[in-house]
């Protein structure tokens, strides 16, 4: 009888360890975060981690100094420092789009407490939504489709598109989101697709202009 109980005991516990958190079980933080130039920012719990809900949008480091907003295509691709545009159109509610040098730089663009995350941020947030990226975009927004976005966990990505060479592409069909890491010559980021449920770690040129996405420290 004690052997059995034991053994029960002992299976018990190894389901419990085994079993992974749900993404539905959402904890909403109550608080707002403010960031240099007095933008505010929704934040949500998502598994260990907590996350702004909105992408970012200062026009200045954490200790004052300005953003350069480049406009023309020749200064944005040439540009070796931090950097910042409009997504095509201006849409309301996107943020704004930053070149990678912008997101790594040591002034820091994110709000006091907070940092623009890393690969491995980004990854912990995958797997914990088992890699299904409809749990986090925005359940409108996406113009031709949003497959399976239901936006379980609150993060409400939104697909502001990017900025390439100076030419502005895919605002309502993808969502792009910088991270600190680098491969080669390039900057790492994570990408969402209007059209499937996955989400896709890759490279691109520094200069390419996408979100950010602030998680906390």
């Amino acid at each position: 009888m004690k052997t059995l109980l034991n053994f029960s005991l002992l299976t018990l516990i190894l389901i419990s360890a085994c079993k992974k958190e749900s993404p539905t079980s959402i904890n909403q933080v109550a608080y707002q975060v403010t960031d240099i130039d007095g933008n505010k920012y929704d934040t949500v719990r998502i598994g260990s981690q907590v996350w702004l809900k909105q992408n970012l949008t200062t026009t200045h480091f954490r200790n004052g100094d300005s953003i350069n907003e480049l406009v023309d295509s020749a200064s944005w691709v040439n540009a070796q420092s931090g950097a910042w545009c409009y997504p095509y159109g201006d849409s309301a509610g996107y943020g704004k789009l930053y070149n990678w040098y912008a997101a790594t730089d040591l002034r820091g663009i994110a709000p006091s407490g907070w940092h623009v995350p890393s690969d491995s941020d980004w990854t912990v947030l995958m797997n914990y939504v088992n890699d299904n990226s409809g749990h986090l975009k925005s359940t409108n927004d996406w113009i031709y489709s949003n497959y399976e976005g239901d936006n379980l966990t609150g993060f409400t990505a939104l697909p502001a598109g990017y900025r390439a060479s100076g030419i502005y592409s895919y605002e309502g069909y993808y969502a792009f989101f910088w991270t600190t890491s680098s491969e080669y010559s390039n900057g790492i980021f994570f990408h969402l697709d209007y059209g499937d449920s996955f989400t896709t770690e890759s490279n691109f040129g520094k200069s390419f202009g996408f979100s950010i996405r602030c998680i906390q420290d």
